[in-house]
């Protein structure tokens, strides 16, 4: 009887991570497509060449430099600081802009041109 309290309590203490952890996850999400729609009404605003929001999604070299640097960022909070500085890399590679992982970045900034 009290094993099985016991392993009920585990369970449940083990689930109850498991849904801090989707909520966690679920908020990050959230506050990533936030701070992207940010990115790209403030980019729309201050670039009088960009024609729309999916020009600006689809083409901008900062916007994605800034997603990607958002989802290190995210990693390189939960302590996986490695996977955070090659994303952070990869990052550049792509877009030519470095942005370190611990950097504090919140939303609506605009970076005109990489590389």
């Amino acid at each position: 009887m009290f094993s099985d309290i016991v392993g009920i309590t585990k369970l449940y203490q083990r689930y109850k991570i498991y849904d801090i952890f989707i909520s966690f996850l679920r908020n990050c999400i959230f506050m990533f497509f936030k701070n992207l729609r940010k990115d790209i009404n403030f980019a729309k605003k201050s670039d009088p060449a960009a024609r729309s929001k999916f020009e600006i999604w689809l083409t901008y070299s900062g916007v994605k430099a800034l997603s990607w640097h958002r989802i290190a960022r995210f990693f390189y909070k939960i302590h996986f600081r490695l996977l955070a500085r090659m994303l952070s890399q990869w990052a550049k590679f792509r877009t030519g802009i470095e942005i370190p992982p611990a950097a504090k970045i919140a939303g609506g900034v605009f970076i005109d041109h990489g590389e």
